[in-house]
């Protein structure tokens, strides 16, 4: 993320600088007397930037946060669906899926698109991916398979889309019907 500073009223240049150029840098000055500068964020930690203007010096101390998510590993079942949540990003979020046939987003929502949907489409793993500028999220979206029955009568029984039937071991990983 990036802010603009400003030195209100300056009568003489201002010469900007950072205690901490791995925190944050400063990107650009600007104005007559160079009273305005644009400072990134760039790692998790605090640094004060301070202005000089003749003998004065005025300060402000900046903490940035580091981007994160509120879950990097989450479960769900087939058709169902799950809310991730980033903290932090500070401009809005391109979110993808290494494979929609697995997880696929579904929406985006709050402000940067901080909240993405996730629907499970078929069993199997895929990772979800929120970018901004070079700064990802990952998150590993296992997808379960969930049994989908077809309605009973008297001469048959309960058969799963999958082909398992109910009453009867599956074969495979879900267990027992």
């Amino acid at each position: 993320q990036t802010v603009t500073l400003e030195v209100k009223n300056a009568n003489q240049k201002v010469t900007w600088s950072t205690s901490n150029k791995k925190i944050v840098k400063i990107s650009s000055t600007s104005g007559s007397k160079k009273q305005k500068v644009k400072i990134q964020a760039l790692k998790n930690g605090k640094a004060t930037i301070t202005a000089k203007v003749g003998k004065k010096k005025l300060t402000v101390k900046v903490t940035v946060k580091a981007a994160s998510v509120n879950k990097t590993k989450v479960s769900v079942k087939e058709g169902k669906k799950v809310t991730l949540t980033a903290k932090n990003m500070g401009k809005s979020i391109k979110w993808t899926s290494s494979n929609t046939k697995i997880a696929k987003i579904v929406e985006t929502k709050d402000k940067y698109n901080a909240k993405v949907v996730v629907r499970g489409v078929s069993e199997g793993q895929a990772t979800i991916t929120g970018k901004v500028g070079s700064v990802k999220l990952k998150i590993k979206v296992t997808v379960k398979h969930a049994h989908k029955y077809k309605a009973a009568t008297c001469t048959a029984p309960k058969t799963c889309d999958c082909g398992a039937t109910s009453g009867k071991a599956l074969g495979h990983k879900a267990g027992a019907a």
